[in-house]
């Protein structure tokens, strides 16, 4: 079984602390003219008890404490009032192309080229993975648990952008977010026979799964440049004072939401 090659926290994101919000981000700011892409956390916001800055419909909070939140954390994170398309999550490996605003069923990653449309997803210990090509100003998020990963869907995000945009491998940055770590998601022989054995931890009835070090690899295999792929080093599971998870604390966890998208209008600011 493998090691753990997650590196330690801040070597590939860093934690953006603000009075209303409290955000997970790569250091990517100023690096693209115009790119936004941030993770939500579970601190502060408006929503009671556990749930906190809970950005999900689905988990029991009222609409009005969940378009709070939100609101709260596209202003954090710079994108307030921007047009946003997300995915339906079905745990399966279908990528959309997102051509406007709204709400596409039926699929775990989303792709996009037009200028000022941002893309979200939402996880509570699933991977969140964002792809940027910045040549074409092209974006995908992906949304990838065991069943996506297995169907190797941030491969096949790379697939679309290539046959949609003219995406290359050799272009892109990607970010692999915070998620159930191998630190802690622990899977049966059901799950672990999916996955090679190099990026499976512990023994004895006890495995544990790193789908992030598994993603890493395919990314590398489709031809992204090592140095252009940042791997968190936070755990969702065990990092309970900063993320919601649903392996922690089931039904009552809240949902984190991560989104990117590139803004002509801050370009042409910043340009």
């Amino acid at each position: 079984m493998g090691e753990d090659p997650r590196p330690g926290e801040g070597d590939a994101d860093e934690v953006v602390r603000g009075r209303e919000a409290v955000l997970v981000r790569p250091p990517w700011e100023g690096v693209f003219p115009g790119l936004t892409t941030a993770l939500s956390t579970r601190l502060h916001g408006v929503s009671p008890g556990n749930l906190g800055l809970n950005t999900g419909y689905t988990v029991g909070d009222s609409e009005e404490n969940v378009r709070a939140n939100r609101k709260l954390f596209f202003t954090a994170a710079g994108m307030d009032g921007k047009p946003l398309a997300t995915a339906g999550q079905v745990h399966g490996a279908v990528v959309a192309r997102a051509e406007g605003p709204g709400h596409y069923d039926r699929c775990d990653a989303l792709i996009t080229s037009v200028p000022g449309l941002f893309l979200g997803i939402s996880v509570a210990d699933c991977l969140p993975i964002v792809l940027i090509d910045p040549r074409r100003r092209a974006v995908g998020i992906v949304h990838s648990g065991w069943k996506g990963s297995g169907g190797k869907i941030v491969l096949r995000a790379l697939e679309a952008m290539h046959e949609c945009f003219g995406t290359r491998a050799a272009d892109v940055h990607a970010y692999i977010g915070p998620s159930a770590g191998g630190c802690c998601y622990e899977v049966g022989e059901d799950v672990a026979s999916i996955f090679p054995e190099d990026i499976l931890l512990g023994g004895g009835g006890h495995l544990r799964l790193n789908l992030g070090a598994f993603n890493h690899a395919v990314l590398l295999r489709a031809g992204v440049p090592g140095g252009q792929v940042r791997l968190s080093g936070h755990c969702t599971i065990h990092e309970a004072d900063l993320f919601h998870s649903h392996r922690r604390d089931g039904s009552r966890s809240g949902r984190m939401m991560a989104v990117v998208g590139f803004d002509e209008n801050r370009r042409k600011v910043a340009g």
